[in-house]
Protein backbone atom coordinates (compact mmCIF):
# COMPACT_ATOMS: atom_id res chain seq x y z
CA UNK A 1 0.00 0.00 0.00
CA UNK A 2 1.35 3.40 -0.87
CA UNK A 3 0.78 6.96 0.20
CA UNK A 4 -1.80 8.97 -1.70
CA UNK A 5 -0.44 12.09 -3.33
CA UNK A 6 -2.58 15.22 -3.29
CA UNK A 7 -2.34 15.72 -7.05
CA UNK A 8 -2.42 12.11 -8.17
CA UNK A 9 -5.04 9.41 -8.23
CA UNK A 10 -2.46 6.65 -7.94
CA UNK A 11 -0.62 5.81 -4.75
CA UNK A 12 3.03 6.80 -4.50
CA UNK A 13 5.50 4.03 -3.69
CA UNK A 14 6.78 3.77 -0.13
CA UNK A 15 10.49 4.43 -0.04
CA UNK A 16 12.65 2.62 2.49
CA UNK A 17 15.26 5.10 3.69
CA UNK A 18 17.32 2.54 5.60
CA UNK A 19 20.39 1.59 3.58
CA UNK A 20 21.04 -2.08 2.89
CA UNK A 21 24.35 -1.93 4.79
CA UNK A 22 22.53 -1.96 8.13
CA UNK A 23 24.23 1.27 9.19
CA UNK A 24 22.26 4.34 10.14
CA UNK A 25 21.60 6.96 7.48
CA UNK A 26 24.21 9.33 8.83
CA UNK A 27 26.89 6.62 8.96
CA UNK A 28 26.03 5.21 5.55
CA UNK A 29 26.00 8.47 3.64
CA UNK A 30 28.50 10.46 5.70
CA UNK A 31 31.17 7.98 6.85
CA UNK A 32 33.51 10.79 7.94
CA UNK A 33 31.14 11.54 10.83
CA UNK A 34 32.04 8.26 12.54
CA UNK A 35 35.62 7.94 11.28
CA UNK A 36 36.93 10.95 13.18
CA UNK A 37 35.77 10.63 16.77
CA UNK A 38 36.26 13.51 19.17
CA UNK A 39 39.59 12.93 20.99
CA UNK A 40 38.06 14.13 24.28
CA UNK A 41 35.26 11.57 23.98
CA UNK A 42 37.77 8.81 23.19
CA UNK A 43 39.85 9.79 26.24
CA UNK A 44 36.73 9.74 28.43
CA UNK A 45 35.75 6.29 27.13
CA UNK A 46 39.27 5.01 27.86
CA UNK A 47 39.08 6.43 31.40
CA UNK A 48 35.70 4.74 31.93
CA UNK A 49 37.05 1.41 30.64
CA UNK A 50 39.98 1.58 33.09
CA UNK A 51 37.61 2.51 35.93
CA UNK A 52 35.19 -0.31 35.10
CA UNK A 53 38.02 -2.86 35.03
CA UNK A 54 38.46 -2.55 38.82
CA UNK A 55 35.05 -4.20 39.28
CA UNK A 56 35.99 -7.79 38.48
CA UNK A 57 32.46 -9.16 38.99
CA UNK A 58 30.96 -6.74 36.43
CA UNK A 59 30.70 -7.43 32.72
CA UNK A 60 31.26 -4.71 30.11
CA UNK A 61 27.84 -3.45 29.04
CA UNK A 62 28.23 -4.36 25.37
CA UNK A 63 29.44 -7.89 26.23
CA UNK A 64 27.02 -8.69 29.07
CA UNK A 65 24.82 -11.71 28.34
CA UNK A 66 21.15 -11.12 27.62
CA UNK A 67 18.31 -12.82 29.54
CA UNK A 68 20.61 -13.84 32.37
CA UNK A 69 21.27 -12.26 35.73
CA UNK A 70 24.29 -10.09 35.25
CA UNK A 71 26.21 -7.31 36.99
CA UNK A 72 27.17 -4.09 35.20
CA UNK A 73 28.90 -1.00 36.51
CA UNK A 74 28.68 2.41 34.89
CA UNK A 75 28.53 6.15 35.32
CA UNK A 76 25.15 7.88 35.22
CA UNK A 77 24.90 9.67 31.87
CA UNK A 78 21.25 10.72 32.01
CA UNK A 79 18.18 10.59 34.23
CA UNK A 80 14.67 10.64 32.79
CA UNK A 81 11.52 10.77 34.89
CA UNK A 82 8.23 9.62 33.42
CA UNK A 83 5.84 11.10 36.02
CA UNK A 84 3.74 8.51 37.80
CA UNK A 85 5.35 5.66 35.87
CA UNK A 86 9.11 5.21 36.09
CA UNK A 87 12.61 6.56 36.45
CA UNK A 88 15.05 5.75 33.63
CA UNK A 89 18.77 5.90 34.40
CA UNK A 90 21.21 5.59 31.50
CA UNK A 91 24.73 4.49 32.44
CA UNK A 92 27.88 4.02 30.37
CA UNK A 93 31.14 2.21 31.05
CA UNK A 94 33.34 3.08 28.07
CA UNK A 95 32.24 -0.10 26.28
CA UNK A 96 28.55 0.69 25.86
CA UNK A 97 25.38 2.14 27.35
CA UNK A 98 22.35 0.67 29.04
CA UNK A 99 19.21 1.99 30.69
CA UNK A 100 17.98 0.87 34.09
CA UNK A 101 14.20 1.31 34.39
CA UNK A 102 12.78 1.64 37.90
CA UNK A 103 9.00 1.27 37.78
CA UNK A 104 6.98 3.31 40.25
CA UNK A 105 10.02 5.30 41.39
CA UNK A 106 10.66 9.01 41.02
CA UNK A 107 14.10 9.09 42.63
CA UNK A 108 16.88 6.92 44.02
CA UNK A 109 18.53 8.31 47.17
CA UNK A 110 22.02 9.68 46.51
CA UNK A 111 21.85 9.22 42.74
CA UNK A 112 22.90 12.11 40.52
CA UNK A 113 24.58 12.75 37.19
CA UNK A 114 28.11 11.34 37.16
CA UNK A 115 27.48 8.91 40.03
CA UNK A 116 29.04 5.47 39.82
CA UNK A 117 26.33 2.82 39.82
CA UNK A 118 26.42 -0.98 40.20
CA UNK A 119 23.38 -2.73 38.71
CA UNK A 120 22.39 -6.38 39.00
CA UNK A 121 19.49 -7.81 37.08
CA UNK A 122 18.36 -9.38 33.85
CA UNK A 123 19.62 -7.53 30.81
CA UNK A 124 17.52 -7.40 27.66
CA UNK A 125 17.48 -5.52 24.40
CA UNK A 126 14.51 -3.27 23.76
CA UNK A 127 14.82 -2.10 20.18
CA UNK A 128 18.38 -0.87 19.84
CA UNK A 129 19.00 -0.20 23.54
CA UNK A 130 20.03 -2.51 26.36
CA UNK A 131 17.93 -2.26 29.49
CA UNK A 132 17.36 -3.75 32.94
CA UNK A 133 14.00 -3.44 34.65
CA UNK A 134 13.98 -2.87 38.41
CA UNK A 135 17.56 -4.04 39.02
CA UNK A 136 19.22 -4.18 42.40
CA UNK A 137 21.45 -1.14 42.62
CA UNK A 138 24.15 0.40 44.75
CA UNK A 139 26.34 3.45 44.48
CA UNK A 140 30.06 2.85 43.89
CA UNK A 141 33.09 5.13 43.80
CA UNK A 142 32.90 7.64 40.98
CA UNK A 143 35.66 7.53 38.37
CA UNK A 144 36.42 11.24 38.70
CA UNK A 145 35.55 11.62 42.39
Amino acid sequence: MGLLCANAATPAPIVDLAPASGKGLLQAYHPRVTEHADPAMEARAADLRRWRAQFTDAAPIDEAPLRQTTVCVGVVRSLRLVPGRQLEVTVEDGHGRMTAVFSGRNRLPGLEMGSGLRLEGTLREEGSRREMRNPEWSLVAEPYG
